[in-house]
């Protein structure tokens, strides 16, 4: 099993991230030949890569491409789905889905997930970790790469809590989710999806509510120059076992330079591939360190 990772740390492209419960392939291999690590092992992968059923991703690939990639050619472990959470027209083949779009948490149940779980009975990806995430946007700040595991990646039950998300958390219209767990969900809690102190309210509903199973990652923080320090401190003490990185080397390969480079705002390019909080000395990372 893999130890939770709880540090406030940077989140690279190939990021190892380090989820509670997820099993690990040859983790008890690695451990007999390393006896100073019995825990586990670093796992190359990426929670932040987009597939069609992100609906202004013209250019993302299949699910099935994408993974293809992702395993065959570039050799992860793991892989993270991270399309955009607002309405989906196309499900994982990039057709349009009957009936007209959808919200991207019930595309994840009709077709993303089944789709994952088809693969890997035909024993494609074996022993490859494959989960579906989401982008949020979160209200009045950027992107945030959101994932919500549960006790069991994958099962209904995980799933169903992302569908909760984004109703509580977007500005869907009720009316596109079922109405029985609408009723159920607003009996618990209001929907919150406009202001920062909403975007604190989501964040401390997934520490209370996936404590040690879900995560909270803020992708390319320097895009949009919409952080300060004191936003980094207060996410992690709102939810310190959910948001615990940022995307230090955003990749950005849909960007006609890579990463952002044909921006000239010293702030908000990238520096050798890291972003401008990453990459500046003394800057954002460090402070945190400090």
């Amino acid at each position: 099993m893999i130890n939770k990772f709880r540090a406030f740390t940077v989140s690279v492209l190939s990021i190892a991230i380090l989820f509670h419960g997820l099993p690990v392939a040859g983790a008890a291999k690695d451990a007999k030949d390393n006896p100073t690590n019995p825990g586990g092992r670093w796992m190359k992968g990426e929670y932040h890569a987009h597939t069609t059923q992100s609906d202004d991703d013209e250019g993302s690939q299949s699910l099935e491409s994408l993974l293809n990639n992702a395993f065959d050619k570039y050799g992860m472990d793991w892989m993270g789905i991270s399309d955009h959470l607002r309405m989906s027209s196309r499900d994982d083949q990039g057709q349009l889905i009957p009936g007209g779009p959808i919200p991207l948490s019930e595309g994840i149940i009709q077709y993303q997930a089944p789709k994952m779980e088809q693969l890997q009975k035909e024993g494609k990806f074996k022993n490859k970790v494959i989960f579906s995430g989401f982008e949020w946007d979160m209200p009045t700040y950027e992107h945030v790469g959101i994932g919500i595991l549960g006790d069991q990646p994958g099962s209904p039950k995980s799933l169903k809590a992302g569908n909760q998300f984004e109703y509580l958390f977007t500005n869907q219209d009720e009316k596109m989710f079922d109405s029985k767990d609408v009723a159920v969900w607003k009996a618990q809690d209001q929907t919150s999806n406009k202001t920062s102190e909403d975007a604190r309210t989501a964040l401390a509903w997934l520490e209370k509510n996936y404590k040690h199973t879900s995560y909270a990652i803020l992708n390319h923080p320097s895009r949009k120059r919409v952080y300060n320090i004191s936003d980094f401190r207060d996410f992690n003490n709102i939810a310190p076992d959910v948001i615990f990185g940022f995307e230090g080397m955003p990749g950005n390969q849909m960007e006609p330079d890579r990463g952002g480079l044909n921006l000239t705002t010293p702030e908000n390019r990238t520096y050798g591939g890291s972003d401008y909080m990453l990459a500046k000395v003394g800057g954002a990372w460090d402070a945190l360190l400090g």
